[in-house]
């Protein structure tokens, strides 16, 4: 995946390619006319003691900070430039938590927020494995917003007109999830034990 990473000690953006091993994260930086020597940062999952979300206005800023576990060297290193941040986040939170004692998934910020936004504080052990940008079509109409994917758990949060939707479908409850006609593309049709969105 293309990126940028940005070393908060000298604060200079480097392009490049990020790849992802199965014990640590590898950046080759590009050669350009300005640039001649390419910059290489590897970086085992083990040093890395948190994952957070970069939010910006503009895409291109918007990333993943990793915080670094003491040492020498900068103490985060920012990544940026990714055309899905939100899905290359989750998947640097399920490389790093494998492999890394420092970082707790459950406890990550973001996670106790959902739990807390859909009720769910209940199951200390729940965090997102994945999120995406969708609409929700219910008998008022249809909500845009985000679906979350938890081990046990689809929870959608978005609004319609102003006023918000919540919906919390518990994976033991649904009875077929199945491709449907509608003039959205790529829509499911989710059948549940108590309801049918």
């Amino acid at each position: 995946s293309e990126a940028s990473v940005l070393s908060k000690a000298t604060a200079t953006a480097h392009a490049g390619d990020l790849y992802l091993g199965s014990a640590a994260l590898y950046f080759l930086g590009s050669r350009t006319a300005f640039v001649k020597e390419r910059r290489e940062l590897s970086l085992p999952y083990s040093s890395i003691a948190d994952v957070r979300k970069k939010s910006g206005k503009l895409p291109a800023s918007k990333g993943i900070t990793l915080t670094l576990a003491g040492g020498r060297g900068p103490a985060s290193v920012v990544l940026t430039g990714f055309a899905a941040p939100n899905h290359v986040r989750h998947l640097l939170e399920t490389l790093v938590s494998r492999c890394s004692p420092l970082l707790a998934r459950e406890r990550l910020t973001e996670n106790v927020a959902l739990r807390s936004k859909f009720g769910l504080e209940h199951d200390p052990s729940l965090f997102v494995l994945a999120e995406f940008g969708c609409a929700l079509v219910h008998a008022e109409g249809s909500s845009k917003g985000k679906l979350y994917v938890t081990q046990r758990y689809l929870c959608f949060k978005g609004s319609l007109f102003g006023r918000e939707t919540r919906a919390v479908y518990a994976f033991d409850e649904v009875l077929s999830v199945e491709p449907c006609e509608s003039p959205a593309p790529n829509s499911i049709s989710l059948a549940c034990s108590t309801s049918e969105e």
